[in-house]
């Protein structure tokens, strides 16, 4: 048993002891310091005491080596694995030969220890946009672990802190000082993604699946990790919502967050044998027709609120990626920000008004959702709608079930009924 190394990957429990931690009263327990995804001030501090018998160390020893005995359960491993692992969690030991599992950890973008065509799936949990800046959160933890796992594991801490400019992340900071820095932030995004989306296509085999699990209310963010994924040569053809987030959770409660996470499934996307063009004109009513059909399923098992309007972002893109590459026949708007949205608007050299983007798709399935939702509310049917004032009103409070929410998740809304946010809503409604 070694049990040192066991104490080693238990600092990862500072989470629960650093200077940061607070006290959670509804439970009489110390909680984490990221019960938000930031490093938020807090008005009280708890510390923990590591000496007590059953508390501090003793606790965190004994997580740690239950999470891993649950992997290696869930692995069908036991034994010889453990040994393989250095880490004795269990007194019981038996003769079965543990599956031939490979744990690296390399650049999503180069693969290059794995060949082309050799992959059954891919399951990713990629960035999610501009919600978490996952690497400046991570040296909370880095500084420790480089100091205690790092004698075991250098070759995994060699920088003085983690990696932050090749993270796959919208993160404006990056542009600081220059024009649209917002905008630049989400072009990279899509494009870091596009690449990554490129190697794992290298590497499925030509029946392999890919599967992103993705969450964000915005739907800048959908518009670039959907971007990355068709032009990296995806299709999607399935996507389900399953609700993954606890709903007490900091970082979620009334901020009408989303609690579910849509699922996609992802297949290499066939060439097409014609070079017809196909115009978004055509395509839009099958989006339309797509959200529809699912749109009653997902609300009869139990989806409501903002998690109704991502769940049929699934099915809008769906089809969307069905026909892509498309082209518009009419010409469209160019969008004009008034300052308040954090919506990234488009470079002036990158603005097209015939391009087609999965944005278009979501506006679909948002204003369906919006029909469908009008007509359970308020037994009215298409025909007969609310105003739009009104209608903003009802569904603002149907779907954020909150008094407070983001000005984009507004005014994707304002759009979806068709009413003007900043004359019709904001300081009159």
């Amino acid at each position: 048993m070694n049990r040192e190394l066991a104490k080693l990957r238990s600092l990862d429990k500072l989470n629960y002891n650093s200077r940061m931690s607070v006290w959670m009263p509804t439970r009489a327990v110390i909680a984490n310091t990221f019960n938000r995804h930031d490093f938020a001030f807090c008005w009280s501090y708890a510390e923990m005491a590591p000496l007590v018998t059953g508390a501090g160390y003793d606790w965190a020893l004994t997580s740690t080596s239950k999470c891993i005995k649950e992997l290696l359960d869930l692995t069908g491993s036991e034994g010889s694995a453990l040994n393989s692992l250095r880490l004795d969690v269990s007194s019981e030991s038996t003769d079965r030969t543990p599956p031939p599992i490979t744990v690296t950890c390399k650049s999503a973008d180069s693969l290059d220890h794995i060949p082309d065509s050799s992959v059954d799936a891919v399951v990713m949990d990629p960035p999610y946009y501009d919600n978490v800046m996952y690497a400046e959160l991570s040296d909370f933890f880095y500084v420790w672990l480089k100091r205690t796992a790092g004698h075991v594991f250098p070759e995994l801490f060699r920088r003085p802190l983690t990696d932050k400019d090749n993270e796959a992340v919208a993160n404006p900071m990056r542009f600081r000082g220059k024009p649209g820095a917002t905008a630049l932030a989400g072009l990279e995004y899509q494009d870091r993604m596009e690449t990554i989306f490129a190697e794992c296509l290298r590497t499925l085999k030509p029946d392999g699946i890919l599967t992103p699990m993705f969450t964000h209310k915005a739907s800048g963010a959908w518009d670039a990790l959907t971007k990355g994924l068709i032009e990296a040569g995806f299709v999607i053809t399935a996507s389900w919502p399953i609700n993954t987030e606890a709903t007490g959770s900091m970082h979620i409660k009334n901020k009408a967050a989303a609690n579910s996470t849509v699922f996609l499934v992802c297949r290499p996307r066939e060439k097409r044998s014609d070079d017809e063009t196909v115009y978004w004109e055509r395509v839009e009513p099958n989006v339309a027709t797509a959200v529809r059909q699912r749109v009653a399923k997902f609300e009869s098992a139990g989806i409501r609120g903002v998690d109704l309007y991502l769940a049929c972002f699934g099915p809008a893109l769906e089809e969307f990626s069905r026909h892509w590459p498309l082209e518009r026949g009419t010409p469209r708007r160019r969008p004009v920000s008034n300052g308040k949205s954090r919506k990234p608007m488009v470079p002036e050299e990158e603005w097209d008004p015939y391009r087609v983007t999965p944005e278009d798709a979501l506006d679909v399935a948002s204003r369906e959702v919006k029909r469908w939702r009008l007509e359970q509310l308020t037994r009215l049917k298409a025909h007969t709608d609310l105003d739009a004032p009104t209608a903003f009103f009802v569904l603002a409070w149907d779907t954020f079930k909150a008094p407070v929410f983001s000005y984009d998740e507004a005014l994707r809304l304002a759009r979806a009924v068709g009413t003007d946010l900043d004359k019709q809503v904001v300081k009159r409604i």
